[in-house]
């Protein structure tokens, strides 16, 4: 259950990571 949470946890958090990395260099 771990292996299958992780990428459905991992996921929305990776989302705003990549959102926020172009706005800090902006």
């Amino acid at each position: 259950m771990i292996v299958g949470a992780a990428p459905v946890v991992a996921t929305p958090m990776i989302q705003p990571v990549m959102v926020a990395q172009p706005v800090v260099q902006q």
